[in-house]
């Protein structure tokens, strides 16, 4: 079992490098400071088929709080827009103990394989809903379709990506903070 009876000190994500997100926002979590990373990209990410971003978010870390046995912590982020050419985004994380214990949730899920002993979080990432609701262009306004079409498909992104990442952070950790039972499944924690 892991951290015993120690509280959880420091929560660490590494967002995927494959994957990069181009907005990132973390809302402060009461009684905790946090750390953004940030790295450059080796080709420029194109977002609203204008803006240019050369740098994104890589690791989030969370210290100088503390998640006691039995308890949790969410943690919320706000990102996007969420690739469309993946089923799903894995997020590794490290949590660390009161007592210097370290434990790593990193170990990728397989596909209808048995679940590793430190998953890391997976996000699942659905396919874009139909534009039904999307204003078109008339003669008169033609320029407003496409971006009004380009603000509620971002706003929904990261209103859906940040909703997914902090209920899948805060499951994790709520899940390690805890004691883990053996053969138990994700998502389920023991006390």
């Amino acid at each position: 079992m892991y951290g015993k009876n120690s509280p959880t000190v420091r929560g660490e994500v590494v967002l995927p490098r494959d994957q990069p997100l181009a907005s990132l926002s973390v809302r402060p979590a009461p009684g905790w400071k946090v750390e953004v990373e940030k790295r450059k990209l080796s080709e420029s990410l194109v977002v609203h088929g204008d803006r240019s971003i050369d740098e994104v978010v890589s690791r989030i870390v969370w210290t100088a709080g503390e998640i006691r046995p039995g308890e949790f912590q969410e943690f919320d982020i706000s990102a996007g827009p969420l690739p469309e050419d993946a089923d799903r985004m894995v997020f590794k994380a490290l949590q660390t103990y009161d007592s210097g214990e370290v434990v790593r949730w990193i170990e990728e899920p397989s596909d209808g394989g048995d679940e590793p002993e430190r998953p890391a979080p997976v996000l699942a990432l659905a396919p874009a809903a139909a534009e039904e609701n999307a204003p078109a262009a008339s003669e008169d306004r033609p320029e407003t379709a496409a971006p009004a079409r380009a603000e509620t498909q971002d706003a929904t992104a990261r209103l859906l990506g940040g909703a997914g990442l902090g209920t899948g952070l805060a499951g994790l950790l709520a899940a390690v903070a805890v004691r883990r039972r053996p053969g138990s499944t994700v998502g389920r924690a023991g006390s």
